[in-house]
């Protein structure tokens, strides 16, 4: 059964909350450490296989004009709900932190990993209430990076990623939810093999499938010069970390780096949704 309009008309504004970007007054001076707006760029493609995108992504900035939030949702559940529950989720993190930015006039990573924690668990709330009025199934992966002064605090459901270059090293900063990632993390299984799986993209953790959820947290010094991408498993089916390091260190800014990505994927097959987010800090 397809979720009736009626539930979802109050919280999903689709076209409004696909990728919101607040509009950006006179600035002040920059501080190295904010991210601004200009250097941020997403885009999300159905792919060649699936003629249905149930991706979602946002990016959420400040009245200032420098980016807050930017985060990923890969939907699951078929038939249109993983479209609902992705966009569910974006809404109810947008929402989250328009309440979170109104509070807080100084962000720390503290009371920004609380802000993404009590997000998250709403965003939870919401689609598991809604799947079970609607005897459906539906679901969605999180990946999200908040910025705190000199802190990015990232947080991640499932197996959408956030990746920072630095340096030119690219470091995985979430931590995939999938049997071959635990079978990794507890030393039966190398990356390398793990890359062969056929479990490779199946998730243990996913936002809405249960009345509650446990999101995985980092908390990282952000540093001038960092670069970091948010992606669906989409793009990482195809594409390799060495890749996606070599585009972000060539390329000029976060469109070049989101536009090739996406392209590479298209003529690799993209068997599944693609969706990614670049901040050039």
């Amino acid at each position: 059964m397809e979720v009736p309009d009626s539930e979802i008309t109050q919280t999903i504004d689709l076209a409004a909350l696909r990728n919101e970007v607040a509009i950006k007054p006179k600035r002040k001076k920059l501080d190295l450490y904010e991210v601004n707006a200009d250097n941020i760029a997403g885009d999300s493609v159905a792919g060649v296989v699936r003629s249905h995108n149930e991706d979602s992504f946002a990016c959420c900035t400040k009245p200032d004009g420098y980016l807050s939030l930017a985060v990923v949702a890969d939907g699951i559940g078929g038939s249109q709900h993983g479209e609902v529950a992705s966009s569910a989720c974006i809404a109810t993190l947008i929402k989250s932190w328009r309440r979170f930015s109104g509070k807080y006039t100084d962000t720390t990573w503290e009371n920004a990993q609380d802000f993404l924690l009590h997000a998250v668990m709403e965003a939870n709330e919401l689609i598991y209430r809604t799947s079970v009025q609607n005897n459906t199934h539906m679901g969605t992966t999180l990946a999200a990076i908040q910025f705190a002064d000199r802190y990015a605090v990232v947080v991640n459901v499932g197996d959408s990623r956030v990746y920072r270059l630095r340096d030119h090293q690219l470091c995985l900063l979430s931590t995939d939810h999938t049997p071959v990632a635990e079978a990794v993390a507890r030393g039966e299984l190398t990356w390398e093999e793990a890359k062969d799986s056929p479990f490779c993209h199946t998730i243990t953790r996913a936002i809405g499938v249960s009345e509650f959820v446990v999101p995985q947290f980092r908390v990282v010094d952000h540093q001038p010069g960092d670069c970091y991408l948010l992606c669906s498993d989409g793009l990482t089916l195809h594409i390799p970390d060495e890749e996606i390091c070599q585009e972000m260190d060539a390329c000029y800014d976060p469109i070049q780096c989101v536009e090739h990505l996406i392209t590479k994927t298209l003529r690799k097959g993209a068997h599944d949704n693609v969706t990614i987010i670049s901040i050039f800090a």
